[in-house]
């Protein structure tokens, strides 16, 4: 099975391929973004296939607005060609980039391969490390209805956009999709739990224990939402 590497860029893109069974990734080139797809088509990528596209994080742990551009991308390619999308944090991978790369010749030389070495990286490291990718799923939007109450705060879960107009509110996510559905409906988020307040009126959560929320925020109601 094919499997690919992607340094996604808003100008350019950096791929590199390979093979499950032998986990040797070799870079294929660094392309011009608007003919990705067209790439791919040709390629004949499938649900077939699987797609490793480096997420960029900044060294704070904090998403931004090229995480989200690079999400939505993500979900479009998924969208059209079927593949599975794994994300890997391009943290570790940029600075072996850098690392790579320091003794080049000059600056353009650089610059023409860094994407196309960043994609063979992050291949890589799909094959050589199991636990340091997640899946691009697209989640569950729960709609939560009128909510009565201001001061709310919104705990790695996708809720209903049109309950929290109008509202203060917090929202905590340390998933990508999570991430991408509240700013692409114009809500910010944050990584860190320190940036978040002591207390809320409201807390609207999934999958996480009601206990860990009431021992960690002062708050009149979690409220868990099912799947």
């Amino acid at each position: 099975m094919k499997v690919y590497g992607i340094d996604y860029g808003t100008v350019s893109t950096g791929i590199a391929r390979g093979e499950s069974i032998l986990k040797i990734a070799t870079g294929i080139g660094q392309i011009k973004t608007p003919e990705i797809f067209n790439f791919f088509l040709k390629e004949g990528l499938s649900e077939n296939n699987v797609v490793a596209l480096g997420l960029p994080v900044s060294m704070s742990s904090r998403f931004s607005e090229q995480t989200f551009k690079t999400v939505d991308f993500a979900l479009k390619l998924k969208e059209k060609f079927g593949a599975k999308i794994y994300l890997i944090d391009e943290r570790l991978t940029t600075s072996m980039v850098y690392s790579t790369m320091k003794n080049a010749r000059s600056t353009k030389g650089y610059k023409n391969s860094k994407d196309e070495n960043s994609s063979v990286l992050i291949l890589s490291s799909f094959f050589s490390n199991e636990k340091g990718y997640s899946e691009l799923i697209p989640g569950k939007v729960f709609d939560i209805g009128i909510v009565e109450k201001d001061n709310l705060m919104v705990y790695n879960t996708a809720v209903s956009v049109s309950s929290l107009k109008g509202k203060a509110v917090d929202i905590f996510t340390t998933d990508p999709w999570i991430f991408w559905y509240y700013f692409k409906n114009g809500f910010k988020s944050t990584t860190i739990e320190a940036d978040l307040k002591v207390s809320y009126e409201s807390i609207y959560t999934f999958m996480v224990e009601e206990k860990y929320l009431k021992e960690k925020f002062l708050c009149e109601c979690v409220c868990s939402l099912d799947g």
